[in-house]
């Protein structure tokens, strides 16, 4: 009786081990409380349905999938940018260079004004002279202007007032960034009038001078020049008074 029950004893434990030994124990994975805490902090795990996945980090190259889906939304979302980036953000667009001529040439205008008394006369002119210049030289330079002249004559019981209108030639030497020399040669014209006669009279301006320059931004500069014209004539603006002073404001130079 003893063997029988020993022996259905052991029959027993031999069935319980054969049945643990058929159970497929390959779907299930030991994870441990270290797991649970990267799964809980691991961000780019979106998937509810994840079972002991979600344990594990991400594939790298998943992840990589992923943001390229993630910039692919955003280029649609933003279609400005190929970055992805708001279209709001608009790039500026890059200034062409000046051709080299540009860079050369500059730009700018003079205004003179002036009042005085001579021999009883009282005589109030103004003019301006655009002009256009050329840069010879890092300190060098030369160009062309145009002069209007308007002058008022008033004493001994009459007024007369008269434009003068004409062009000419100057150059310039920059003897420091605020400092230069200027010479010009200007033709200027009288119309008839009863001052100066039913002709139209010439003269010559033969004029020299200093400046002094001070720079605005970078393109743009201002100056104030003292001039004397050497051998005014008596149809000149400056005949009774040979000195000449002008402001102006030039571009480019």
């Amino acid at each position: 009786m003893m063997n029988k029950i020993t022996l259905l004893k052991i029959a027993l434990l031999c069935s319980v081990f054969s049945f643990a030994q058929n159970i497929d124990t390959t779907q299930y994975q030991k994870i441990t409380p270290g797991d649970t805490v990267k799964n809980y902090y691991n961000q780019n795990n979106n998937n509810p349905n994840d079972g002991i996945q979600n344990y594990y980090p991400n594939d790298p190259n998943n992840q990589q999938n992923q943001n390229q889906q993630y910039q692919q939304q955003n280029q649609q979302q933003y279609p400005g940018n190929g970055n992805g980036q708001n279209r709001n953000n608009h790039v500026a667009k890059q200034i062409p260079p000046e051709s080299p001529l540009m860079q050369k040439l500059y730009f700018g205008c003079n205004l003179a004004a002036q009042f005085y008394g001579q021999a009883g006369y009282n005589i109030f002119y103004y003019d301006l002279s655009p002009h256009v210049g050329y840069k010879i030289a890092d300190k060098f330079s030369a160009g062309l202007q145009i002069l209007y002249n308007n002058t008022i004559e008033t004493g001994g019981g009459f007024t007369a007032s008269y434009s003068v209108i004409g062009g000419g030639a100057f150059a310039r030497y920059l003897i420091l960034k605020w400092l230069f020399l200027q010479v010009e040669y200007d033709v200027l014209t009288t119309p008839p009038n009863s001052y100066f006669g039913q002709k139209r009279n010439i003269s010559d301006e033969k004029i020299g001078g200093v400046g002094f320059k001070r720079n605005i931004t970078n393109k743009f500069s201002y100056y104030i020049s003292i001039l004397y014209d050497f051998a005014a004539e008596p149809q000149s603006p400056y005949y009774y008074n040979p000195i000449i002073y002008r402001v102006g404001i030039s571009y480019n130079w």
